[in-house]
């Protein structure tokens, strides 16, 4: 019997971190189905369900890398209740205030951000995939 769509997305999701936690504590040479699976304590066929191969496994972890990075506090609405920064200036300091590493997690984001570029070189397709997310950041500011 397949699962419910909300089931799927929240597992999804569950996955979703799992691959996160392994990208922080071993970055893109330690992410394997194997290891994901291990930290989800899951078995790598449910894995496999979500991700067929490691190059999709890789494809999904720069996707979620552009979604958190989209997703950082500045850039929906600052702290102080304000609404976004208009584009120029006031945007690009919210940008680079967001990608300070002044707390444990801005920096395991930076430290996936950089280990992303050599990951995404070694393959076309994703280099092509990567180009085009940094097209669209460069958009938002």
């Amino acid at each position: 019997m397949t699962p419910a769509r909300g089931d799927h997305d929240a597992r999804r999701s569950e996955v979703s971190e799992g691959v996160w936690r392994v990208l922080s504590a071993r970055g893109f040479e330690g992410l394997t189905l194997r290891a994901v699976a291990a930290e989800l304590g899951a078995s790598t066929g449910l894995l496999t369900h979500y991700f067929p191969n490691k190059r999709a496994l890789l494809s999904h972890a720069l996707e979620e890398l552009d979604r958190r990075s989209t997703d950082r506090p500045r850039r929906l609405a600052p702290a102080d209740g304000t609404p976004p920064p208009p584009a120029g200036l006031a945007r690009l300091r919210a940008s680079l205030l967001d990608v300070l590493p002044l707390d444990e997690a801005t920096a395991d984001g930076n430290r996936i951000w950089v280990g992303s570029w050599d990951v995404a070189l070694a393959d076309p397709e994703l280099a092509a995939a990567h180009a085009g997310r940094y097209a669209r950041s460069r958009v938002r500011l």
